[in-house]
């Protein structure tokens, strides 16, 4: 898992992440906390953006780990 920090630049998590494909990572997750999105990377898989009310899933990396994507995020007040 990647949490994108204000201070990250795309380029940086780019090369993260090309680093845990190339140590056969098998699912890496790309948490961003502004867009409170997950994107899901796997091994030769289409890349997938799951957004507040998707599930989100361990699969076989982390067995039994399943919640939903909004419930990682802080309320956010005003909205």
């Amino acid at each position: 898992m990647e949490v994108i920090s204000p201070n990250d630049l795309y380029t940086e998590i780019e090369t993260k992440v090309e680093d845990y494909l190339s140590a056969n990572v098998g699912l890496i997750w790309i948490v961003d906390p502004q867009r409170s999105t997950v994107e899901v990377i796997r091994i030769g898989h289409a890349t997938q953006l799951l957004r507040s009310n998707h599930d989100l899933s361990g699969e076989c990396t982390v067995p039994g780990f399943r919640c939903v994507v909004n419930d990682l995020f802080p309320p956010r007040s005003g909205i």
